[in-house]
């Protein structure tokens, strides 16, 4: 009897836990699906030039944390970008360190505008996407994309950069790997 009670504890809390990890992805999806603020901005003089250069990056999460930001740093800084759209980075994630890494890698190579897209939560951080610019954000927003219920949630997000009198549009996302690949690109 006693064992037949242990196994019914030890479920009950199994479906505890999962009741709450779902609900949990269900609730920081909900809080990534759309957002908008505006963010203040200083002036830019654009360079004289007329180049911009943009890139992306999956960071993996740093892959060892604040161990690999130099490496990152390093990287960013032979590619001499102005703006760089991230994907899997964390925000205060274990896993990761426990720091901001969109504003230490902002810090550190020297980018005076960023923002961090909040995907999921994670353990006691979030998961997402962001972007890093010399030049002023001045408006942010994100749109859930398709996908599956269990799956990694992604967004499309807007980012609008004021780049001299122009008002630049970079969009950024991290799309699924599997069947939603395609479901994903039809949505942006």
């Amino acid at each position: 009897m006693k064992r037949f009670l242990k196994m019914v504890i030890s479920m009950f809390l199994v479906v505890v836990i999962l009741i709450v990890v779902v609900a949990g992805r269900f609730y920081y999806s909900v809080y990534a699906s759309e957002y908008n603020c505006s963010v203040t901005k200083d002036s830019v003089d654009v360079n004289a030039t007329n180049r911009l250069r943009i890139g992306t990056y999956n960071v993996h999460s740093l892959n060892y944390g604040k161990e690999d930001l130099e490496s990152f740093v390093n990287d960013i800084k032979d590619l001499q970008l102005d703006i760089i759209c991230l994907q899997e980075v964390d925000q205060n994630a274990i896993h990761s360190g426990n720091f901001d890494m969109v504003a230490s890698m902002a810090k550190e190579a020297g980018y005076p505008y960023y923002h961090f897209y909040s995907t999921m939560w994670i353990l006691n951080g979030y998961y997402g996407i962001g972007i890093l610019s010399k030049y002023p954000i001045t408006n942010v927003s994100s749109q859930l994309m398709p996908n599956s219920l269990f799956r990694e949630p992604r967004v499309l997000t807007k980012t609008v950069i004021e780049y001299g009198q122009t008002l630049l549009n970079i969009y950024n996302t991290h799309v699924a790997y599997d069947s939603y690949h395609d479901i994903q690109l039809d949505f942006i």
